[in-house]
């Protein structure tokens, strides 16, 4: 009997939803996120296409952090990226709002070093092996292939700057090569590099989230192909951080002094 993998797919599915919902966040917040998840038409969760592997630790990261758990928090997003390079974008986000600001020297490199351990051991040991047995193939299959710079690349397609420039016969084919991770670069560094000098002043998980969210869209738009269920992952992941903001508002603002009475 063949193995369906969606089987997977499910129980990630699961792992997901019930981080949302021991979130210790407002239930009314729980449940948009929820919805997001679950309810968006692109994921299709039926078919098995979707990008849940790396949603689901990436939510798991999301529930140790709000529950004061840093180090599980930065694992949490560590295995996302070891599933999808999409959470690229975070590690960054994660590390400046985690780094040690405060205690010995010693003591500082040693929390540093369990955090960097954290984001990167799970892509290491994964990716790892591959690396060392060819890593100009494995850099072909990854990167090369759906960056376009080979030929018989990826197709261009989906709702993307290359789609467009497709359309406007800039770009004679969709088989065409072009340097769009140039393209990409440059709209994404930019605000990442913002983002994370706000992250330092204020790190807080919805700036990570937001930041993180903001640079890979960017990225992906100006890709060389969007799939419909990359905008299930944007979305879900826009609405996450919007909830985890709303969330911090929720707790703050109960605990500022009430104005005195005229």
């Amino acid at each position: 009997m063949p193995f369906d993998f969606r089987i997977v797919l499910i129980l990630a599915a699961l792992a997901a939803g019930g981080g949302l919902l021991r979130l210790p966040w407002p239930w009314d917040l729980r449940y948009v996120a929820l919805a997001a998840l679950f309810l968006d038409p692109f994921f299709y969760f039926p078919q098995g296409r979707n990008d849940i592997l790396f949603l689901a630790p990436l939510t798991l990261g999301v529930l140790a952090w709000a529950r004061g758990k840093p180090r599980l928090a930065a694992l949490g997003f560590g295995v996302a990226f070891a599933f999808k390079p999409f959470a690229l974008f975070f590690l960054p986000c994660v590390a400046i709002a985690l780094w040690p600001r405060s205690g010995p020297v010693l003591d500082r490199g040693r929390r540093l070093a369990i955090l960097a351990a954290a984001l990167l051991a799970p892509a290491a040991l994964t990716m790892g092996p591959f690396l060392l047995w060819n890593a100009p193939v494995y850099w072909t299959d990854t990167v090369s292939f759906v960056a376009g710079t080979l030929p018989g690349a990826y197709r261009i397609q989906g709702y993307s700057l290359a789609s467009l420039l497709l359309a406007l016969h800039v770009i004679p084919s969709a088989d065409a090569r072009f340097p769009f991770g140039i393209v990409q670069a440059a709209v994404a560094v930019p605000v990442l590099a913002i983002g994370l000098r706000r992250i330092w002043r204020a790190p807080s998980l919805g700036a990570v989230l937001s930041v993180g969210t903001l640079a890979l869209t960017l990225s992906l738009l100006a890709g060389r192909f969007v799939n419909d269920n990359y905008l299930a992952d944007l979305l879900y992941l826009a609405v996450l951080a919007g909830v985890a903001r709303q969330a911090s508002a929720a707790t703050i603002a109960p605990s500022r002094p009430m104005p005195a009475a005229a």
